[in-house]
C-alpha cells in the first residue's frame, strides 16, 4: 500500500475547519516541540455510496487517545465528518489503519485526510487534500421497445439493468426518482440545467425491476420522441432518446357537440380554447352534470337521481381506496400501472362531446390561471367566477356548482369544483381539479369518487 508521509506539528485547526461528531465542543490546541507523524493514505473499494480511506500514524499509543479520517464534501469545506478507526495494522515504524465510511452520496467528489487526537487537542496530516470521486449510477435505467401504438396512445417498458446497484442506493435511503419526458420535438430532451423543455411525469417500478409506461393523449399520424431518466440529488441520468409515429385517426366523429357550446380563445401559450358551458348544461351558468373522476356517465345537479357518490359505487376501484383497478402509481393504492392521465376512453368530455374536445390536464388549468383574471361574478343570478384573458380580453363563466359527495350536494352556489384529466400521482385516489371561492381559485387534488363538475377544452 502506498502512502503518503508528512513530519507535522500539533497545530490548531488546519485550513480553519470546525471538527464534528461527539467532539464538537473540543478545543484544538497547539502543543510544544514534541513531533508526531501521521499521514493520510489512498482509497479503497469505492462505491455508490460507500468507500475504505487509509491513514498511518507514526506516533507511539500512549501519545494519542484516537485517529481516524475526517471528510467533507468538496463542495462544502465547512462541514467536516471525523470517522475513528478501530483497527491498526502494525509495521516496522508505524501503525496503519482503514476506516469504511457509508452514506455517501452518488457521483460526488469528497475531500479526506487523516488526524490524530490527543489529550491537548486535533492534529491533522500537513499533506495536500486528497480526493475521491463516489460512482456514478449512470445506466442504471434501461428504456425498452415502444408497443401497443393506437392514433393517440403508447407504451413501453423499462427496467433497471442492476439489482445489486439499485440495492445499494435504497439500503443508503439514496431513492432515485423515475422519470419519461417526451414531445414531438427531439431537441426538447436535451437536459439543461438538469431537466428537459418537454413533457415530463414520473413513474414507479412497484418492487420490481421492470414497468410499463404509457403514454396517451397523443395527436395522431405525429412522431413522438422519448427519454427515459432517473434522478438522484438534483442530478439526471438519461437513457438514449428513442421514438415511435402515432397511427392515422380511423375514429369516426359522432358529432355529439351540443348546441350553444363555443370554443372561446383566451390566448394562451398552448393555443388551448376553453369551452363556454359544463357538460351536460344548456348555457354558461347552468351547472351541467357531476362525474366521478375516470368515470363517463354524469348526474344531476340534485339527489333525484338517487345516485350516491362512495367508494361502493366507483368504478374504477374495487370499493375501497385501496383498490384501484386502473391510474395507479402505488402498489398500497391498487394495481400499479403509472398512467396518470386519463384514456380517451375514460374522458368524460371526449365520451359526451366528441369533436376533438377533452377534459384540461393539471398543466391547462395552471395555464389557464397563470394567464387569466379571476373575478366574482353572478350571472342571470348564478353565482360563479369570471376568467378574463390577460391578452385579448375574452372571458369564460364558471358557475359555483359545489360536488355531490355520497347522496347530497354541497357547496352549491358558493364554491367551484371542476376534475381535470390528471391524476394526483402522490396520493392516486385522487384526482387534480380546478376550485374557486369567494375570495381566490387554485388548483388542488380530490377523492376520486366525488362528483365534480367538467369543463372541456380543445387543444391545438
Amino acid at each position: 500500500m502506498k502512502i503518503l508521509r508528512y513530519v507535522v506539528w500539533l497545530l490548531p485547526l488546519v485550513w480553519g475547519l470546525s471538527a464534528c461528531g461527539s467532539d464538537d465542543d473540543e478545543e484544538e490546541k497547539s502543543q510544544g516541540p514534541v513531533k508526531y507523524q501521521i499521514a493520510t493514505g489512498e482509497t479503497r473499494d469505492i462505491g455508490l455510496t460507500t468507500v475504505t480511506l487509509l491513514g498511518t500514524v507514526d506516533t507511539p499509543a500512549l501519545y494519542f487517545t484516537e485517529v481516524g479520517i475526517a471528510y467533507c464534501l468538496e463542495s462544502n469545506m465547512d462541514n467536516v465528518i471525523r470517522v475513528k478507526a478501530t483497527a491498526f495494522e502494525l509495521g516496522d515504524n508505524n501503525r496503519s489503519y482503514s476506516v469504511k465510511i457509508s452514506g455517501l452520496l452518488p457521483d460526488t467528489t469528497y475531500v479526506y485526510f487523516a488526524y490524530m487526537k490527543d489529550n491537548s487537542g486535533i492534529l491533522y496530516s500537513a499533506n495536500e487534500r486528497l480526493t475521491f470521486r463516489t460512482k456514478s449510477p449512470a445506466g442504471l435505467l434501461k428504456t425498452g421497445s415502444i408497443g401497443n401504438v393506437t392514433s393517440n396512445s403508447a407504451s413501453f417498458t423499462c427496467h433497471i439493468s442492476d439489482q445489486k446497484v439499485y440495492d445499494e442506493l435504497t439500503k443508503n435511503k439514496q431513492t432515485p426518482l423515475f422519470g419519461v419526458a417526451w414531445s414531438t420535438e427531439k431537441s426538447r430532451l436535451t437536459i439543461v440545467d438538469e431537466q428537459f423543455m418537454a413533457n415530463m411525469r414520473f413513474f414507479s417500478f412497484d418492487g420490481g425491476l421492470e414497468t410499463t409506461v404509457k403514454f396517451s393523449r397523443l395527436n395522431s399520424s405525429s412522431t413522438y420522441y422519448y427519454r427515459a431518466y432517473m434522478s438522484l440529488n438534483g442530478k439526471i441520468y438519461p437513457d438514449a432518446v428513442k421514438s415511435f409515429v402515432t397511427l392515422e385517426n380511423t375514429e369516426v366523429d359522432t358529432g355529439k357537440v351540443p348546441e350553444g357550446v363555443e370554443a372561446v380563445d383566451l390566448g394562451l401559450p398552448s393555443g388551448t380554447k376553453w369551452a363556454n358551458m359544463n357538460i351536460g348544461a344548456e348555457k354558461p351558468e347552468d351547472y351541467g352534470l357531476y362525474f366521478s373522476w375516470g368515470e363517463t356517465v354524469g348526474y344531476e345537479p340534485n339527489e333525484s337521481d338517487g345516485h350516491s357518490f362512495n367508494w361502493q359505487t366507483y368504478q374504477l376501484c374495487g370499493g375501497t381506496y385501496d383498490k384501484m383497478k386502473k391510474y395507479c402509481t402505488k402498489k398500497e393504492n391498487g394495481v400499479v400501472d403509472n398512467m396518470i392521465v386519463l384514456e380517451l376512453e375514460d374522458d368524460a368530455a371526449h365520451v359526451n362531446w366528441g369533436g376533438g374536445w377533452l377534459m384540461p390536464t393539471n398543466e391547462e388549468i395552471e395555464e389557464l390561471c397563470n394567464n387569466t383574471v379571476f373575478e366574482r361574478m353572478t350571472l342571470n343570478g348564478v353565482y360563479g367566477c369570471k376568467l378574463t384573458s390577460k391578452t385579448n380580453g375574452n372571458y369564460i363563466f364558471l358557475p359555483a356548482a359545489g360536488c355531490r359527495f355520497m347522496a347530497s350536494m354541497y357547496d352549491q352556489d358558493e364554491i367551484g369544483f371542476y376534475w381535470s384529466a390528471s391524476l394526483y400521482a402522490d396520493t392516486p385516489f385522487c384526482a387534480h381539479y380546478f376550485g374557486f371561492d369567494m375570495q381566490r381559485s387554485y388548483v388542488t387534488s380530490h377523492t376520486r369518487y366525488y362528483g365534480l363538475t367538467i369543463r372541456p377544452v380543445l387543444e391545438k
